[in-house]
Formats: C-alpha cells, sequence, structure tokens
C-alpha cells in the first residue's frame, strides 16, 4: 500500500515538474511558462560606527532620489575632521616656511654685520694704501707692512662670507626639504578628504528613488560600519525571473519580448530579456540518456517595460515568450 502512495506521489511531482517547465500552447509563436517576480535591493550603511542619531524613513515610504535617510551621532567624526585640518594646516605652513627662506630677524642681523664689516673694510684699504707709500719712503719694516696687508685681506674675505651666508638665507630650502614637505602636505589634504567623506556617508542620501522595504535599526541604537540600516527598492531592479527547458533555451535572445500575465490584471505587461544564464541550473553528472538530458533548465530574467506596483518580489507570474519580438 505505502509503494502504491509513494508511486502516486512521484507521478504528480513528475507532472508538476513537467506543468512548470514545459511550454503551453497558447499560439504558434508563444510558450508560457511560471516565473516569479524578483528585487535586487539597495542596502544603504554607513562606513563608519557609531549611534544612529535620526531617522528620517519608515517601512513602506517612497523616496525620491537625493532624500535623507538616517544620519549618526557626527561627534566624533567631527573632531576627525577639525583635527585632519589642522594637521593641514600646519603642513602648508611648514611649507611656506620652508619655500621663503630664513625669517627676516635673521636676515636682518646678517645685513648688520655686512654693513659693519664693509666699513671695517673700508678703513683696512685706507690703511693698506696709506703704508704702501710708507714702505716706499723706508719708514716702516717690510713685516710691518706685511701685517697691515694681510689685516686687508682678512677683511675682504669676512666680508665676502657674511655676503655668501645672506644669500642662502635668501634662498628657501633644498630641494629635496620641499620635495618633503610638498609630499606632507598632499597627505594633510588626502587625510581631510576622507574625514569629510566618512562623515558625509554617516549620513547616506538615496541614491536613486524607490519604496523603503525595511528599516534595520531605531535611533539610539549601535550601528556597526558597514551595517545596513534602510533597505530600498528602485523600480527599475525589479525583475521577471523564470526557467526554460535545454530545448527552449535556443529559441530565446537577449532583447527578445515577454508578456507577464498577473492575477487579477486583465492585461499583460511588457517585459525585455536581459539575463540568460550560460550554464544549467540543474546538470545530471553524466548525461547517459534523453531523459537527464530534459532535466536541464537555464535561469532567464526580463524586466518590465513599465513600472507597475502590483509587481512585488515573490509574486508568482505566468510568462509568455514571444519567438518573433525582438
Amino acid at each position: 500500500m505505502k509503494g502504491k502512495i509513494v508511486k502516486v506521489l512521484s507521478s504528480a511531482l513528475a507532472l508538476l515538474y513537467i506543468l512548470v517547465l514545459l511550454p503551453g500552447c497558447s499560439s504558434e509563436n508563444e510558450e508560457s511558462v511560471l516565473g516569479y517576480v524578483e528585487g535586487e535591493y539597495i542596502y544603504v550603511a554607513p562606513t563608519t560606527a557609531g549611534i544612529l542619531q535620526t531617522l528620517n524613513v519608515e517601512r513602506g515610504d517612497l523616496v525620491e532620489a537625493g532624500a535623507k535617510l538616517f544620519a549618526l551621532d557626527p561627534l566624533q567624526l567631527n573632531s576627525s575632521l577639525e583635527v585632519a585640518r589642522l594637521k593641514m594646516a600646519a603642513a602648508e605652513s611648514t611649507l611656506k616656511d620652508l619655500s621663503k627662506g630664513a625669517r627676516p630677524e635673521e636676515i636682518s642681523v646678517l645685513l648688520k654685520q655686512q654693513e659693519e664689516l664693509r666699513l671695517v673694510l673700508e678703513n683696512e684699504k685706507k690703511e693698506y694704501d696709506r703704508v704702501q707709500q710708507l714702505i716706499k719712503d723706508g719708514v716702516i719694516s717690510a713685516s710691518d707692512f706685511d701685517a697691515r696687508e694681510t689685516s686687508w685681506q682678512v677683511a675682504q674675505e669676512r666680508l665676502k662670507e657674511i655676503e655668501a651666508q645672506l644669500a642662502v638665507a635668501n634662498l628657501g630650502a633644498r630641494e629635496d626639504q620641499l620635495n618633503v614637505a610638498q609630499r606632507q602636505v598632499l597627505i594633510a589634504a588626502q587625510g581631510v578628504k576622507q574625514a569629510e567623506k566618512l562623515l558625509q556617508e554617516s549620513a547616506p542620501l538615496a541614491v536613486s528613488a524607490g519604496s523603503v522595504e525595511d528599516v534595520f535599526y531605531r535611533p539610539g541604537e549601535f550601528v556597526r560600519a558597514g551595517s545596513p540600516v534602510v533597505c530600498i527598492l528602485p523600480p527599475e531592479n525589479i525583475k521577471i525571473r523564470f526557467f526554460i527547458s535545454e530545448k527552449m533555451v535556443s529559441t530565446v535572445q537577449l532583447g527578445g519580448m515577454v508578456q507577464v500575465l498577473l492575477s487579477g490584471r486583465n492585461e499583460g505587461i511588457s517585459g525585455r530579456i536581459t539575463f540568460i544564464s550560460r550554464a544549467a541550473e540543474f546538470t545530471p553528472p553524466v548525461i547517459y540518456s534523453l531523459e537527464s538530458r530534459e532535466k536541464l533548465v537555464f535561469m532567464i530574467e526580463a524586466t518590465p517595460e513599465e513600472s507597475v506596483q502590483m509587481l512585488r518580489p515573490g509574486l508568482p507570474v505566468n510568462v509568455q515568450i514571444n519567438h518573433e519580438g525582438k
């Protein structure tokens, strides 16, 4: 008795499988299969962790692109942004200081030393000119003349040294130091951009219009980084998914048209095929017989040509495939 019941159930399941997968006979150029509505959801999550401060939407709301969804407590992120801006200002100040050379006070000291040495050199030159005549007249000895000449030459060298120091002080830092300072400015600028981006992502906006399908947190709750807070389903992300047999897969192509029939709606909804799976959804280990081959099915997806509120994910539909529609 049990064996007969099992055989009956197996026959019923096999019949149901054939009815689902094999096409109907709606017309010469159309075949009908069962399918269902599928939705590709957008899960909106912050990139940082924090306490959920505000929630601007509820389940079932319709939102427009750019609408405010939620916001985390920005206190810590604002502090991080302020620190990044201070580092940026410090790096820019360092680069500016290295680019303009020594400080005005240091240059002022060098200018004063230069003026003093010029006076000293002028006096030494006068003494040197005077002893030149005296050595000719035999009034002073050769050693006295040599000492005065050496003193004049030393004054010349000291003035040249101060002038060289003054020229260097008016220059900026060495090229390698300037390059390092410039890189520090770039690093600080990236830190500011990153802090601004994190602050912006803590209060995200809707990237596209759609319906709010679910809300996972409430104000006051702690949200982990990357954990979705809101789930949105844009109308353009609704697809019709159905499966066809191995015999039928060669009769459809990308861009082909289908008609989606819903319970309670007299008119069909036009859809365009946007995806055909390359691999079979069910493949026996080894195909030994025609019966095993007929078990191969391929997943097809079609996008509705119009937005219909009745197309809700999970809803079963009947799909008529038009082999002539392109």
